[in-house]
């Protein structure tokens, strides 16, 4: 009796051992999920990186969505200026900060990446300023906004094919360009929309079908008529397979990021092709030029299939010179 009571409690004991060493496992493995949600020090960015560049001001604005909510500003040379948002601020992390673009007095507009559809301003320190009033009560899936000159904020919606307008200092968006059919654009977390110095309106064109990619760059000017289209579906010099995003310069010459060829194309304001820019690319995501005529390119590079992706923001010279990595401390 004794020996079974004994073997009674070796078994109880070996079952609380293993329920201890289990519960501390799912604790620490709780506390993990909870410190990585918490968000990427200052100057880094979370596992899949950021998603969108823009270059205001000769400043660097980089969306970090994934589990950090936030915005953060970098000089050109790469130093961290400012972070803008966070985990912390509700405001922030509704919206996901998928797409965003600044007006001329560093103002942001936050598209949000949630079935709310709606637009969010804010002022260059990230403190919410109001929603933008959709009038026509028209759903609008975002996927590419800019301001032109005059601060005027133009949103694409390549889903229905409208464009619509929001006006500097209102708070309401109207349809832009009524008699126009715009480009049909998957919504992606990239610049499909630019527009240069004459405001002239620069839009990806992907019309996906079942069999067949219109990989190709519309031209409107400022009433949103169209001035000329160029590109086609292929892989030679002026032709694209998908478009990703696009970015102009002081000249009004014109980036593409070709993603599916894994390179960048310029070409000039009337849509002649320039070159190739020679620098080592995977998928360029979304692209920005600088004053100097310096590229900032997301690229998204497979690891392998245990690691996934890995999103990168990187400076290249005009020639495609490599500069310097944003997020890192190497240069590598």
């Amino acid at each position: 009796m004794g020996k079974k009571r004994i073997i009674k409690w070796i078994f109880l004991s070996i079952i609380l051992v293993l329920l201890a060493v289990g519960i501390t496992k799912y604790v620490g493995y709780h506390k993990f999920i909870k410190s990585f949600a918490a968000g990427m020090p200052p100057g880094k960015f979370s596992l899949h990186g950021p998603r969108l560049v823009v270059v205001k001001n000769n400043n660097i604005y980089v969306n970090d969505p994934y589990y950090n909510y936030r915005i953060q500003k970098f000089s050109l040379d790469g130093k961290l200026l400012r972070i803008i948002g966070g985990y912390e601020n509700e405001d922030f992390k509704s919206l996901a900060i998928s797409l965003f673009t600044i007006d001329h007095s560093g103002n942001i507009y936050i598209a949000a990446d949630s079935k709310d559809k709606i637009i969010k301003k804010f002022d260059r320190n990230g403190n919410f300023l109001y929603t933008l009033k959709n009038e026509s009560q028209e759903e609008i899936n975002v996927t590419g906004m800019a301001v032109d000159s005059n601060d005027n904020l133009y949103i694409m919606d390549g889903k229905s094919r409208k464009m619509w307008i929001v006006k500097k200092g209102e708070d309401y968006i109207n349809e832009f360009a009524k008699n126009e059919k715009f480009p049909k654009q998957v919504i992606a977390y990239s610049k499909q929309l630019a527009i240069d110095s004459k405001d002239n309106l620069l839009l990806t064109d992907n019309i996906i079908l079942t069999d067949y990619h219109n990989s190709r760059i519309q031209k409107r000017d400022s009433q949103g008529r169209l001035l000329l289209t160029f590109g086609s579906l292929g892989e030679n010099e002026g032709q694209f397979i998908y478009t990703s995003a696009i970015a102009i310069d002081n000249d009004n010459n014109i980036y593409v990021a070709d993603r599916g060829n894994n390179r960048i194309q310029r070409f000039n304001s009337k849509g002649e092709f320039i070159e190739i820019i020679k620098m080592k690319l995977d998928r360029p995501s979304d692209i920005a030029v600088d004053s100097a005529g310096n590229l900032y390119v997301i690229d998204i590079e497979r690891i392998d299939k245990k690691m996934g992706d890995i999103t990168q923001l990187r400076k290249f010279d005009k020639q495609g010179n490599f500069l310097l990595k944003f997020g890192e401390s190497s240069k590598k």
